[in-house]
């Protein structure tokens, strides 16, 4: 046994040396179960009346809790059972809510959920270990009666069902093999236990003397356990809020806004008959809109990182993430030059701790609630799996609008960096045919001549679109309400704003509605793109493609400050200052985009897009060529200079893909 804690402590569960032999323990997946299951069977191979056994026996005859020889019966096993089974199962809980609470996890819970966390994961193992306890303790009785003619004494059954408890104990553990974890696991096990023994040792004696008339043991044991328990509790619950480096300067504020699913053709900025958007529209008349502003990738999360970083996704691999490895980011260059920076998300794709986006900030507000921190315990799990409650996929604009409105009124006055993600139009909402017949046709809605899918059909395909644009709406909305809060503040002048989208949404697009689908079309591809603020001018349009990855690059060049590291995108920070004057040519490019894996195969598609020409590579290696003026329109045929066009994109795109 002691071996086994030296081997835990030494090696952090991997490997240990023993002179020339080493021993391997990587393929074990919880070494705590050997240790446990030695442990069990110490317990039942221990002489009666020796040890430790001996003075538990005579510290609960002491109590009158029963003779030291006394027969088990139905009723003391039941009691029994569910008396040692509640003590490990308060471990267990404990153990297992402070390995959540101390794992690092950013953003953290705030002290409310961490709180309900441990005493949910403490009721949840104290209810399932007395439940075990007590079934296997009759079990156990009746097995025994039946082989052996007689009834077993109680402190035997007692030594049998807490040998069975040590043997399942490790099971619901997580085990994490880096170095620090067991002797962190162990330190957490031995407070859990020392804790819980306090309560389920001296408890009984607590009341016992109590109804003897021996209130000053009672009184003073009781009030010890409580500030026991009360300091633990407390003690494991850190803020929720994690402040960086603020201090005053010359940097300009940045709010990067980005709207999920929003398409760039929905905007009235594109189509006269478009919907009104008044407050993308008015950002656009005081800023510059990049007018052929293209998505890295189909995937939420990858675009996001794209446009955090500068790099494509097979550079910053925010989807396969490297353990403890994180690209140069905005937020982290800005943060080094004394900015303050958070990001304030609607979309549960965008989890802080499942996508890792949360590590490139100092404050991450995410939809993360005491449900998602139940489910992240083993053994908090439980109540998830009774409650059967959906967790929510989107929070409202207006609540995230709030959480940034209560974080910059904390600011202290320095410059901040925060990013505003609204995820409305990604999950549209089918509005009732009354509301939709007082609203009038979404007929400005563009509807490629596609039909709808049997989950349109069920519900009329305009309440679908009319709830599409009005998700739209309320994010114009919401960017609205964050102009006026940054006015009220003063601090309208010295803001940079940003609008953008990690990818658009299929409207008819190969059949597919309100997904992004499997291939790369334009209404998915393009997305909008707006800067405004000091030192950009007012009413400029850029032509020719650009990219996400050339976001923070640009912003950077426009702020006045540069990367420690080279990004991927281009420095486009020279048309906001005067897009007139130097005006970009319409065949610039190329820039790539790629989408999700295939289910089924795994394999992606990409894209090249130079000037108005793009290419599409399949992944058996078959090629389509488009041309976007007005619409998107496939070319069939080539000749001359559109083969030659189709060549050099083709061979552009082939070398990207070398350099992944």
């Amino acid at each position: 046994f002691g071996l086994a804690v030296v081997v835990l402590l030494g090696t952090g569960g991997t490997r240990v040396h023993l002179g020339p032999l080493g021993i391997s323990l990587f393929r074990l997946t919880n070494p705590l179960q050997g240790l446990f299951f030695f442990a069990a069977l110490r317990v039942l191979t221990a002489r009666p009346g020796a040890g430790l056994e001996s003075r538990l026996v005579r510290f609960y005859a002491r109590q009158g809790m029963a003779p030291r020889h006394a027969s088990a019966s139905v009723l003391s096993a039941l009691r029994s059972g569910i008396w040692l089974g509640a003590g490990f199962g308060t471990v267990l809980g404990l153990v297992d809510a402070l390995r959540v609470l101390t794992s690092g996890y950013h953003p953290g819970p705030s002290w409310l959920d961490g709180l309900a966390l441990l005493l949910l994961s403490v009721l949840a193992g104290w209810l399932l270990g007395a439940a075990l306890a007590a079934t296997f303790s009759l079990a156990a009785l009746g097995i025994a009666r039946l082989l052996l003619g007689g009834r077993p004494g109680r402190y035997a059954l007692g030594r049998w069902t807490v040998a069975f408890l040590l043997a399942l104990s490790p099971l619901p553990v997580h085990w994490s093999t880096g170095t620090a974890a067991p002797g962190r696991l162990l330190f957490l096990a031995a407070l859990s236990l020392l804790v819980a023994g306090g309560v389920f040792l001296l408890a009984p004696a607590v009341i016992l003397r109590a109804r003897r008339g021996s209130w000053g043991l009672a009184i003073g044991s009781g009030g010890a356990l409580a500030l026991t328990v009360g300091l633990l509790a407390t003690g494991a619950v850190g803020p929720a809020f994690r402040s960086g480096a603020q201090s005053p300067g010359t940097h300009p504020n940045l709010l990067l806004v980005s709207v999920s699913g929003l398409r760039a053709d929905v905007l009235s900025l594109h189509r006269s008959r478009a919907e009104p958007t008044p407050n993308f529209d008015a950002l656009a008349y005081r800023g510059v809109h990049f007018r052929a502003a293209q998505t890295t990738s189909t995937s939420a999360v990858a675009a996001a990182a794209s446009l955090l970083t500068g790099l494509y996704p097979a550079s910053h691999r925010q989807e396969e993430p490297v353990r403890g490895w994180r690209p140069p980011s905005l937020p982290g260059v800005l943060a080094s030059h004394g900015y303050a920076t958070a990001a304030f998300v609607s979309w549960r794709r965008f989890d802080g701790q499942r996508s890792g986006l949360a590590d490139y900030f100092q404050f991450y507000d995410d939809l993360t609630t005491l449900q998602d921190w139940l489910d992240r315990a083993t053994v908090g799990r439980v109540w998830v799996s009774v409650s059967h409650v959906p967790a929510r996929r989107t929070r409202p604009a207006r609540q995230t609008v709030e959480r940034f409105r209560r974080w910059l009124g904390r600011n202290s006055g320095g410059p901040w960096c925060a990013w505003v993600e609204l995820a409305g139009p990604v999950r549209p909402i089918p509005r009732p045919l009354e509301r939709q017949s007082r609203e009038g046709d979404p007929a400005p809605i563009p509807l490629p001549p596609r039909w709808a899918s049997p989950q349109q059909r069920r519900q009329p395909l305009n309440a679908w679109l009319r709830g599409y644009q009005a998700q739209v709406l309320e994010a114009d909305r919401a960017l609205g309400e964050m102009w006026e809060l940054l006015r009220v503040r003063g601090e309208l002048h010295r803001t940079v704003v940003v609008l953008v989208a990690e990818h658009g949404i299929c409207l008819g697009e190969g059949g597919v509605w309100f997904e992004v689908g499997a291939a790369l079309p334009e209404g998915v591809l393009h997305v909008p793109w707006i800067v405004a603020g000091p030192g950009v001018d007012p009413g400029g349009r850029v032509a020719g493609p650009a990219s996400l990855v050339d976001v923070t690059p640009t912003l950077l060049g426009l702020i006045g400050l540069a990367s420690e590291r080279g990004c991927e995108g281009e420095d486009l920070s020279r048309y906001l200052v005067d897009a007139r004057s130097i005006p970009r040519d319409p065949q610039s490019g190329p820039v790539f985009s790629e989408s999700v894996p295939s289910p089924v195969t795994g394999k992606r598609l990409y894209a090249a897009r130079f000037g108005p020409w793009k290419l599409v590579r399949h992944p058996d290696g078959t090629e389509r060529f488009y041309i976007i003026e007005e619409v998107e329109r496939e070319v069939l045929s080539f000749r001359g200079r559109q083969e030659r066009l189709r060549r050099q994109i083709s061979d552009m795109l082939g070398d990207w893909l070398a350099r992944r």
